[in-house]
């Protein structure tokens, strides 16, 4: 079982235990920065409220081979919040979060609750999941989306990608490119900065991450105003040939439905 210990220490180290649980009152370490749990064979469930870890910059669940459930949240409502607060939402996205070589994870579970984490690794993949709605394979490749009106209206566009890489690197950089095009020709691109992910072995694994394009500011036309209504994402991966890979488009005002899941 979880130990008894005190709720004011800020190092977490329970590597290569039988423990099989972590609770939820973990949430009451409020000093906690660092949680090491590698290789604990036995741990079955995870639960986080990492909205209450206000000082948590790493945590490690790697070579958890028993893993399947996880839960960084308490509830559906604390990711819609997180997902709306800016200076909760700035602490989270730089926690380090590794869940390396849990073969067993519901992938699917986790990836649903990842509104607010920027980047997630996750091991051994050969299909892009499901919940990115548009898919695609080829390096480069692009997916052409028909946009409705209200993406455009919003200060940025959003979406989440899902990238498959086969066995063979444990460095991988993505580079991701935004063509929005209009009925009369117009077209409008834009570049974000490279995503660069290491892996700890060279298993395929599946690459997720989120992206975040300004519309509407000094340095983009308002294309809400013009006849944009369709977008080509470029996804191209430096030295490497990716299988297959998928985007989930995102919206502010939608934030909690796309966090959830729900197509």
């Amino acid at each position: 079982s979880f130990p008894d210990i005190s709720t004011n220490i800020s190092d977490l180290n329970l590597s290569e235990t039988g423990i099989e649980e972590v609770p939820s009152w973990i949430e009451n370490f409020n000093n906690l920065s660092i949680i090491n749990m590698r290789e604990c064979k036995n741990l079955k469930r995870v639960s986080l409220n990492i909205s209450k870890l206000k000082c948590l910059a790493t945590v490690d669940f790697s070579d958890c081979g028993a893993l399947t459930e996880v839960s960084l949240y308490d509830s559906p409502s604390a990711v819609v919040a997180l997902a709306t607060d800016n200076y909760h939402s700035n602490y989270i996205q730089n926690i380090q979060l590794s869940f390396r070589n849990c073969f067993n994870l519901i992938r699917e579970a986790l990836v649903e609750i990842q509104t607010v984490l920027q980047e997630l690794v996750l091991p051994a993949g050969e299909e892009v999941l499901s919940y990115f709605t548009h898919q695609t394979s080829g390096n480069p490749s692009f997916l052409t989306i028909r946009l409705l009106p209200s993406f455009l209206s919003e200060p940025f566009f959003r979406f989440r990608v899902c990238a498959v890489m086969p066995e063979g690197d444990y460095h991988v950089e993505l580079h991701v490119k935004c063509q929005f095009k209009g009925r009369s020709g117009n077209i409008f691109e834009s570049f974000g900065q490279p995503h660069r992910f290491w892996a700890n072995r060279k298993d395929s694994h599946l690459f997720i991450f989120n992206c975040r394009f300004p519309l509407n500011k000094d340095n983009a036309p308002p294309l809400a105003e013009l006849d944009y209504d369709h977008v080509d994402i470029h996804l191209h991966v430096g030295r490497n040939a990716h299988q297959r890979w998928g985007v989930r488009l995102l919206n502010d005002c939608s934030s909690a439905e796309n966090g959830l899941g729900n197509p």
